[in-house]
């Protein structure tokens, strides 16, 4: 069995001790006690346990529960709840916390060793599907980004040689603009080049030349 790090919380001294011997007897260090759900939140962020052993039932504060639910979101720990009541209510309620697994008292040592090698190794499947997910989503973005990168005009076009038209895959005939707008992420905008506005200057003067001489 794998060695753990675990912090026990638990508000009745007694129990605590007993759990921590059970705990270092089944091969596991006991980083810290707790004996309320306050406490447990400050002890945990500071020794960052692979599991946390909670009861509860904490007496005054913040309950075991609600301990476990802020453990879970804000550390991503795995809490596996000590309990001496079954009954459905109270499951139901510690089943909002997503705990990652149930000691009764009184526990024997098969159990506990059980449930909490069960807990570990559910937390590090749920990591690694965390991982993958986000590897997954991170690659899907690049895939599109390069996707949208490299969406350009391929293979040959057919051009007409006077009014360059373009043939589209149905063999519809559209002006070049209307074409790459359909076909690319571009946007065509209208404009006269320098040759073409030279041209037109020299077409303008030759006009008003002819005009003038009566030709």
């Amino acid at each position: 069995m794998k060695e753990a790090k675990i912090l026990v919380v638990e508000d009745e001294a007694l129990v605590a001790l007993h759990l921590e011997q059970r705990l270092q007897m089944l091969g596991h260090s006991v980083v810290g006690t707790a004996f309320s759900g306050t406490d447990a939140l400050e002890q945990t962020a500071a020794h960052l346990p692979d599991l946390v052993l909670m009861d509860i039932n904490l007496g005054r504060g913040i309950s075991g529960i609600e301990a476990a639910q802020q453990i879970n979101r804000i550390l991503d720990i795995p809490v596996v709840f000590v309990t001496a009541h079954s009954d459905d209510a109270i499951l139901q309620k510690a089943n909002a916390a997503g705990p990652y697994g149930y000691v009764l008292k009184p526990f024997e040592d098969s159990a506990l060793r059980v449930t909490i090698e069960i807990a570990l190794h559910k937390h590090e499947l749920d990591q690694e599907r965390t991982r993958i997910l986000q590897e997954r989503t991170r690659i899907l973005e690049e895939l599109e980004a390069s996707i949208a990168r490299v969406r350009t005009l391929r293979g040959l076009l057919p051009i007409c040689s006077r009014c360059h038209k373009i043939r589209d895959d149905e063999g519809y005939w559209k002006r070049v603009e209307v074409y790459i707008q359909q076909h690319t992420d571009a946007t065509c905008k209208h404009g006269i080049c320098p040759d073409c506005l030279l041209n037109l200057y020299e077409f303008s003067e030759e006009a008003r030349s002819r005009r003038m001489n009566g030709s």
